[in-house]
């Protein structure tokens, strides 16, 4: 057995061995190589969060009324937050309260604008209380206007109004469905 194996270094000592060696290990290095120049470049690369922060209770003051996001998760990437089960409560200066849920949710430092997917909450204005749900729910900060895509469902137990988009100005009260739409009472 120990003959075997002088035999076996014996050939593998000699110059030609050596030089197979090397040719096979340049090939394998070759081919990891080859695979590597061959990786498709046109991929976009998504950009990382810049932070991702658990159990998050933002407080922010819009249009003079105090608004709290609260969610499990929130991710910021440049100035803006993505958060996940958002809950969002707006006190009016009044006393009323109003609430909207989503399982997802933007919102712009920047600008102040909210946008909310799979929504569903209560909104008051006055004394009038309107219960919401659509695909879609975003908060203009500038015009103080919600506006409703992909299916929205308002109403105040009395009149409900359905269609594809809406709005509702959260100064005067007014709800508008465009491009037709539902009422019944």
């Amino acid at each position: 057995m120990t003959a075997d194996i002088r035999k076996i270094l014996s050939i593998l000592s000699s110059k030609r061995s050596r030089i197979i060696i090397l040719l096979l290990a340049a090939a394998v290095c070759g081919g990891y190589l080859y695979r590597d120049f061959r990786l498709d470049l046109t991929t976009k690369i998504e950009k990382l969060p810049d932070v991702v922060i658990h159990d998050v209770k933002l407080d922010r003051v819009i249009n003079n009324r105090r608004w709290r996001l609260k969610s499990p998760r929130v991710e910021t990437k440049d100035n803006v937050l993505y958060g996940d089960k958002l809950d969002v409560i707006i006190n009016e200066n009044d006393g009323t309260e109003s609430r909207v849920y989503a399982k997802k949710g933007i919102f712009s430092r920047d600008n102040g604008n909210l946008k909310l997917e799979n929504a569903k909450g209560t909104m008051f204005s006055g004394d009038k209380t309107y219960d919401m749900t659509t695909g879609i729910a975003e908060y203009n900060e500038k015009t103080d206007v919600w506006n409703f895509s992909e299916k929205l469902n308002l109403t105040d137990h009395e009149t409900t109004l359905t269609g594809e988009t809406g709005s509702f100005n959260s100064v005067s009260g007014d709800c508008q469905v465009k491009g037709g739409g539902k009422i019944s009472w």
